[in-house]
Parts: C-alpha cells; sequence; structure tokens
C-alpha cells in the first residue's frame, strides 16, 4: 500500500484500529486497553500512544504491529482508500448550493394604537423587508419595492392599528403578518425608536 503524506499514514493506522476495536467483546473498555497496549508495544508514554502524535517513521512502526491483527481478523488487508479531501468536499458542496438573489428595503412608518391597558402608543417603527428568489422578477430585480413604503404607510400608518387588525398590536405579530404579505420576503426586521428590535425569519432547513 503506498501513502501520499502523512495525513494519510495516520487516516491509515486509524482505519485499522477503528477496525480491530469494532470487533472487540468489550467495546467500553477496547479503546483505551488498545492506547495502553500500543504504548507498550512501540515504546512511548500512554499519553502520546495517539495518531495526531505519529510521524511517518511511527506510523510504519505502528502499521506493521498492526497490520498483521487486521489480516487475522477479517482475512484481507485494508483497501486502499485516499483519505478524504475536506477541501474538495467543501467545494463539491458549494456547487451543488443553489444560486439565489437576496435584497432588503428599508422604511420608516409612524404608527398608533392602543394598549390592553388603555394606554394611547405613538412610535416610529423602521421597518426592513428582506426578500429573496432563483430568478428576477419585474424590471430584473428580487422584489420590486417601489411601492413599498406607501403601502405600509397606508396599511400601518394612516389608522389606528386596533381597527387595522384582529390580533394583539405586538411587533412580533405585525411582523409575522408583513412576511405573510409579500411572496418572496423571507425575513422582516421591525425596530422602535426606543431600541426594541423583533425579526421574523423564515424557518431554515
Amino acid at each position: 500500500m503506498s501513502y501520499k503524506n502523512l495525513q494519510h499514514y495516520r487516516y491509515t493506522v486509524h482505519r485499522y484500529l477503528d477496525a480491530i476495536w469494532i470487533l472487540s467483546s468489550r467495546k467500553n473498555k477496547a479503546r483505551s486497553s488498545m492506547y495502553k497496549w500500543l504504548s507498550y508495544k512501540i515504546n512511548v508514554d500512554e499519553k502520546m500512544a495517539h495518531v495526531k502524535y505519529f510521524d511517518r517513521a511511527m506510523c510504519r512502526k505502528v502499521i506493521k504491529i498492526l497490520r498483521p491483527m487486521y489480516i487475522q481478523l477479517y482475512g484481507k488487508d485494508l483497501d486502499y482508500i485516499r483519505r478524504p479531501d475536506k477541501t474538495k468536499a467543501l467545494h463539491e458542496k458549494e456547487v451543488k448550493l443553489e444560486k439565489m438573489y437576496y435584497s432588503n428595503k428599508t422604511s420608516k412608518v409612524y404608527v398608533f394604537y392602543n394598549k390592553p391597558d388603555g394606554r394611547r402608543i405613538g412610535s416610529c417603527w423602521t421597518i426592513t423587508i428582506y426578500c429573496k428568489s432563483k430568478e428576477l422578477g419585474m424590471n430584473s430585480k428580487v422584489y420590486d419595492y417601489s411601492k413599498t413604503e406607501l403601502w405600509l404607510v397606508q396599511k400601518l400608518g394612516v389608522k389606528d392599528l386596533n381597527d387595522v387588525f384582529d390580533f394583539d398590536i405586538t411587533l412580533e405579530n405585525v411582523a409575522k403578518w408583513i412576511w405573510d404579505s409579500i411572496l418572496p420576503c423571507y425575513k422582516v426586521d421591525i425596530k422602535t425608536e426606543n431600541g426594541e428590535l423583533v425579526v421574523y425569519e423564515e424557518e431554515k432547513d
């Protein structure tokens, strides 16, 4: 068996150790006892008898010890498997990701409503609407925000919110209502002038 580099040496040692360990009748103690046994065989301190500390020479020494044991247990030697290339795997994962366009629009709307305790509330809300789409729509945009601010003012800033909605007037409920009203919307932020912030966002996979 040929080895590409030190990482592949260590990867092979791990494969031998794991395969031998998994067939042990005392799995709960086999790994610790195996490393203790290995430290004795290679004449190093038990704390250093771990693959991450091995150089090429030590890996070759350990492989010579473990290979006969593996062949005795499985009737053959390990098949050659190159150590997985994490960089390549990450690149392939990125390639499989779907491309998506993102955009957002921030508007300010002055709203007023009554609290359940009768207090009259007036506040300036900063509302940010986030949209995404795989394909561009009208005017080659993710979403046409040209009338969004006017729509928010007409819906939220003209009437008492208690007369507009049949739910409790909270930032959370209004954020969800905006999210439901705009099809490509995936997130809504509402921030009040006193610093309170609420975010409503679609659930991520």
